[in-house]
């Protein structure tokens, strides 16, 4: 699977549409789609952003996967208002990297989210983090889906923007 930038990010050149709850249609660009469908984009779709709050409010059901979508989404409408506000221009690599750092940031979150990260704090003596654990997720989700980035970038979507 190759996710090279064969599209621009505006809808005219989308190849993948979602419907959200909040943000309404969304148009992606191509490269996002063989991301969200990788078993390890999918897990996300079992972890609530809000832990158990969803046994006291009932619609607190909003999940990671959720989330993580809907932060890209944000991250793309910021680029277009920056840059259709200013004087700059933002080059297709550039919005791909704000791209996929928004859409996995939350990738290495595990269950009950940051109440998980505490407990794993009180039980070892490791500093571990869930942005530490995003890193090494998004490099497994890469490597075991044959995800290539544009060339020379492997690296920095991980190590620079996700962490």
């Amino acid at each position: 699977m190759n996710c090279s930038l064969d599209t621009s990010y505006h809808p005219s050149g989308s190849a993948w549409t979602l419907h959200d709850a909040i943000h309404g249609t969304v148009h992606y660009p191509s490269y996002v789609q063989p991301i969200v469908d990788t078993p390890e984009f999918q897990r996300l779709r079992n972890l609530k952003q809000l832990g158990t709050s969803a046994k006291v409010f009932p619609c607190a059901t909003h999940t990671r996967f959720e989330h993580c979508l809907g932060v890209a989404h944000l991250a793309s409408t910021l680029l277009d208002t920056l840059e259709r506000n200013s004087r700059v221009q933002i080059s297709d690599i550039h919005r791909k990297c704000v791209t996929l750092a928004a859409l996995l940031h939350d990738i290495g979150h595990g269950p009950f989210s940051h109440m998980w990260e505490d407990f794993v704090h009180r039980g070892s003596d490791k500093t571990w983090t869930h942005e530490q654990s995003s890193c090494e997720m998004a490099r497994q989700l890469f490597a075991n889906n044959a995800i290539q980035l544009s060339q020379g970038y492997e690296h920095f979507y991980a190590e620079q923007l996700i962490c």
